[in-house]
């Protein structure tokens, strides 16, 4: 858990966003944060056994005080928003997250109440677990060559062309290389680019016995594509770059897959996948011990390193949502 975050986190409270400011918001936010920061420090210190429940929570209070800063109406939050309607599943990657119908705006449930408020795009269909890990960046190499984790899409290591000063140089599109594709000729990507977030107006550079451009990097070979950009200048590229492949915690850009027919943003995802291992926990506690067995369990190992990458991603993605402006090193 990173001190430097939480000192940002802290530093908005004094001065917090404008809809946060008047009496009955600012009181809710502050206290919000608050319990947010004391549950990620528990999970922090909780054995496997206990974590997701600290961690479900504490994001669960940070979305108070995201609404808070963000809705202009209905920014109390009421319920989850999600079930789980069967956790009697022997494999944690089959665990089916339920969103609810949605409320009207005046009274938002929590997961459909911060996606508005971040501006993420929900399913309506059920979610399954493995499909919200491979969708985040940070985790998603975890399950690469877990069974049945191919069902799935993973998310792709993006690197944008650098802009030159070169006369030449086209604002209208924006170059993006993406590292992870299975097959080398890049034909297996191109056909499932459509299950990925964002991907409409995406073209290849036709190369004769080919038919898509393929380069050479140091981390492997990458598929290259191309967006049309918003504006044809800096700052659509920028724009379009942000939209395309946002940045994740460390400064990487990913390009997403959508999930269960949806383009989540990262905290939402971290929403539905923390709240599914939190019923396990809850509900099914000898289930999910059995699950953390480090000398039986297949996943057991990928389940610690997955909480522990929830303590560390969640404080910088809760920070971006309270402060757009904050960029992420």
């Amino acid at each position: 858990m990173d001190n430097d975050t939480f000192f940002y986190i802290r530093r908005t409270r004094a001065d917090p966003p404008t809809r946060a400011r008047d009496e009955e918001r600012r009181a809710t936010y502050g206290t919000a944060l608050e319990q947010f920061e004391e549950l990620i420090k528990a999970a922090g210190e909780a054995s496997p056994g206990v974590r997701p429940l600290p961690l479900f929570y504490a994001l669960s209070q940070a979305g108070r005080a995201i609404a808070a800063a963000n809705l202009p109406d209905g920014w109390k939050l009421y319920g989850h928003g999600l079930s789980c309607p069967d956790l009697s599943i022997g494999d944690v990657l089959d665990l089916e997250i339920k969103p609810s119908k949605k409320r009207d705006a005046g009274q938002p449930d929590s997961f459909h109440g911060v996606a508005a408020a971040t501006e993420s795009a929900v399913p309506d269909e059920p979610i399954k677990l493995g499909a919200l890990w491979l969708a985040l960046p940070e985790v998603s190499k975890l399950l690469a060559d877990a069974a049945g984790a191919g069902q799935w899409h993973e998310a792709i290591l993006a690197f944008p062309a650098e802009v030159t000063t070169s006369p030449l140089e086209r604002f209208d599109r924006v170059e993006v290389a993406l590292l992870g594709w299975k097959h080398p000729d890049g034909g297996s990507l191109a056909a499932e680019l459509p299950r990925y977030s964002n991907t409409a107006g995406a073209s290849y550079e036709d190369i004769p016995g080919l038919g898509i451009r393929v380069t050479q990097l140091s981390e492997g070979l990458a598929l290259t594509t191309f967006w049309p950009t918003e504006t044809a200048d800096l700052a659509g590229r920028q724009n379009t770059l942000d939209r395309v492949v946002p940045s994740a915690p460390g400064g990487e850009r990913w390009l997403r897959p959508l999930v269960s027919g949806a383009a989540m943003n990262d905290l939402m995802m971290w929403w539905a996948l923390t709240f599914g291992l939190s019923m396990l926990a809850r509900y099914e506690p000898a289930g999910w011990n059995a699950m953390l067995d480090l000398d039986r369990g297949e996943l057991s190992s990928h389940l610690v390193r997955l909480m522990d990458a929830a303590v560390d991603v969640i404080p910088e993605l809760v920070l971006q949502a309270l402060e757009p402006s904050y960029v992420m090193l």
